[in-house]
């Protein structure tokens, strides 16, 4: 069975989209894709280490939605643009 996840502690989905999709069974399985640096107020972030805490705070809300933890993550995927001070990440 398949679950959408959409936190209300996160900044609604554009569209018809969700922000992630539990996948239930025999075995769990939580599928995100393009977690934005969007806060709760619909605003990003000027800088990438505010940035990055903005998007660890939707992927814990989306994991407490699906009843997982961070520790349940099996893999991450970052990307950055060209050219950002990744020094204070």
């Amino acid at each position: 069975m398949n679950y959408r996840i959409n936190p209300r502690s996160m900044f609604p989905p554009a569209g018809n989209h969700s922000h992630a999709i539990l996948t239930t069974g025999v075995n769990s399985f939580l599928h995100t894709s393009g977690i934005a640096p969007i806060a709760t107020d619909g605003t990003t972030p000027a800088e990438t280490a505010d940035q990055a805490q903005v998007i660890w705070e939707n992927a814990k809300a989306i994991l407490a939605d699906a009843h997982m933890e961070p520790q349940d993550v099996i893999s991450t995927t970052t990307y950055v643009v060209v050219g950002e001070d990744l020094n204070s990440l």
